[in-house]
């Protein structure tokens, strides 16, 4: 077992026994052939649609098999089996349909039949990754007590706006940080899922000034527990937003080449401490 896909896992770099969140190792190597898998139907797909040939419902699988791979969505092995049996039907159905020939080992995986045997050759394809962990004390420290995000908040100026969203504002929600001109200093945006209404609050100023939004008097400081919020720092990254600040820790999951690639393209920052943070925004 080596899951390091949330920001619990064991010692900030994966989990090896069992699961903080109570995954058992059959469950993860399962996921991990499941998405294994799901490559391979998404690699015949792609190349059908070279070809002209668009099938929603592979769309709509895939998507609904990898969002059963999250943390704490589904842990259930035989479920996980019956994704890893559709997705190869699936993909050879499409291969006759459009006469795809893709000879990767993805895209020609066959699943043992038993779910012994099915384990087995998941375990034989388990790869441990490389391990991303430079931190310092302080910042290991700020990370166990999640002091960060209620501290940030606490030492933001007086003249500045926290806009917030998702559940890390629990560590801060309840202080009162006064107005400025009748407008509270603390606002909730809702919950991840209303992510997408601040990013129209940033592209409104945007277009307000008449600038970009990268331009604008506006700091990204993103706390991640799961695969969720994830998702919505690919979103942003996606939109070109750039200059974002992420903790507690940078995600395990990340290979050396892929962080650094973020870093430099996005300028995507770890977390350091809310004084040097502040600091550095405010130049």
């Amino acid at each position: 077992m080596f899951c390091n896909q949330c920001e619990q896992t064991a010692k900030g770099v994966a989990c090896t026994v069992k699961g903080v969140c109570g995954k058992s190792p059959e469950t993860d190597v399962l996921q991990d052939l499941l998405i294994y898998t799901c490559a391979g139907l998404a690699e015949v797909a792609l190349e059908a649609e070279r070809k002209g040939i668009k099938k929603p419902e592979i769309d709509f699988f895939l998507m609904e098999a990898l969002f059963s791979t999250l943390t704490n969505v589904d842990f259930d092995p035989e479920r996980i089996k019956a994704y890893i049996e559709k997705a190869v039907e699936l993909r050879e159905i499409l291969k006759k349909e459009s006469k795809v020939d893709i000879t990767t080992p993805w895209a020609k995986f066959e699943p043992a039949s038993f779910m012994d045997e099915l384990i087995k050759q998941a375990e034989e394809r388990e790869i441990e990754p490389e391990i991303l962990k430079e931190e310092g004390e302080d910042i290991a420290s700020l990370k166990l007590t999640r002091n960060y995000y209620t501290e940030f908040v606490e030492k933001v100026p007086q003249d500045c706006i926290v806009l917030t969203l998702g559940c890390g504002k629990f560590r801060f929600f309840d202080k009162d940080l006064g107005t400025i001109e009748s407008i509270p200093r603390l606002l909730d945006v809702g919950q991840c899922n209303d992510a997408y209404s601040a990013i129209q609050i940033a592209i409104a100023l945007s277009k307000a000034f008449n600038v970009e939004v990268n331009e604008l008097p506006l700091s990204l400081i993103l706390s991640w527990y799961e695969q969720k919020a994830v998702a919505i720092l690919l979103t942003l990254l996606y939109l070109g937003i750039k200059n974002i600040r992420l903790g507690p820790s940078m995600p395990a999951f990340l290979s050396k080449n892929v962080a650094n690639f973020i870093m430099e393209n996005y300028n995507l920052k770890p977390i350091t401490t809310p004084e040097e943070d502040i600091k550095a925004i405010l130049g």
